[in-house]
């Protein structure tokens, strides 16, 4: 009697843990993770130059098609970790504490993620990496604001303001058991 309830405790176990990994690995993350290649770049200081190289030699291959980069690692980093980056900043009193995400141009495309309202970065503006910002939903209803396309507001003093062009649902960029978060996205300068 003993080894059948263990046996039933085991199928148990192992049918529990069998689904979580089923839930884990179908979650909608909120961008299109099948077709996207990430690839690390272990010298951030030159990024900018060799997503342009990434860009220029690959930009002929029927398969490519976009290229862009980011700040923070999707998913795994190398090392096993995830890499983050946070900002905060007081908006009518209130502290506003909220995920950072730097982008290239395409950012977006590449991803899979659809704009809600606004617009994407543009190469055509040249404001779009000194001081205009997507965010998401969650950020949205940080701020308080029902349409938050066109506000402005300082996150620095010393800095220019930062204008919303665009805003975007909540995607997970970290882990799916952790909340999705407000997320705060500028251009590369």
């Amino acid at each position: 009697m003993v080894q059948f309830s263990l046996a039933v405790l085991l199928m148990a176990c192992g049918l529990t843990v069998f689904r979580q990994f089923e839930f884990m690995r179908s979650i909608p993350l909120g961008y299109n993770q099948a077709a996207v290649i990430s690839v690390p770049i272990d010298h951030p200081e030159n990024g900018k130059h060799i997503i342009d190289e990434l860009r220029r030699r690959l930009s002929s291959q029927t398969a490519v098609i976009s290229i862009t980069g980011s700040d923070i690692n999707f998913g795994l980093g190398k090392d096993g970790s995830t890499s983050t980056s946070s900002i905060g900043f007081t908006l009518h009193d209130n502290l506003v504490r909220t995920n950072l995400l730097t982008v290239d141009y395409d950012f977006l495309k590449t991803m899979g993620i659809q704009l809600k309202a606004g617009r994407d970065f543009d190469k055509s503006f040249g404001s779009d990496t000194l001081r205009n910002v997507i965010i998401n939903e969650s950020m949205a209803n940080k701020l308080g604001i029902k349409d938050p396309v066109g506000f402005s507001y300082l996150t620095d003093s010393s800095e220019p303001r930062s204008v919303v062009i665009g805003v975007v649902p909540d995607f997970h960029l970290y882990s799916p058991q952790k909340n999705r978060s407000p997320f705060y996205i500028h251009g590369r300068q």
